[in-house]
């Protein structure tokens, strides 16, 4: 899930943002919109990535909460929480969002 090299999984989804564009930009064709490969994919990537994020962080954050409050309830001293999880929320997001933009924008 790289863990440790981000900026990899920063370039996957870029590059899946440019695969996109391919499809988004034939079926806007005729609109104009859109018109440039590169402000395209990096419109595209920006979406992507800010959705996910602003997902992966409130997913997070109840997920942090609902832990605290469980450990509170059956009076049990909260481990410390595992730092890869918003990032693996974050990345599991990231494919799944690709994924559904990209199943939507083959339909016919």
């Amino acid at each position: 899930m790289f863990y440790n090299k981000k900026w990899l999984f920063l370039i996957i989804l870029y590059a899946m943002s440019m695969a996109l564009y391919y499809f988004i930009d034939k079926q806007l064709i005729l609109t104009g919109f859109m018109s440039g490969v590169l402000i395209g994919s990096i419109i595209i990537f920006a979406l992507i990535a800010i959705t996910c994020f602003l997902i992966a962080l409130i997913v997070s954050i109840i997920a942090r909460v609902s832990y605290i409050a469980g450990c509170g309830l059956f009076k049990v001293s909260p481990k410390e929480m595992l730092a890869k999880t918003f990032w693996t929320i974050f990345t599991v997001l990231s494919y799944a969002a690709v994924f559904i933009v990209f199943l939507k924008m083959i339909e016919y």
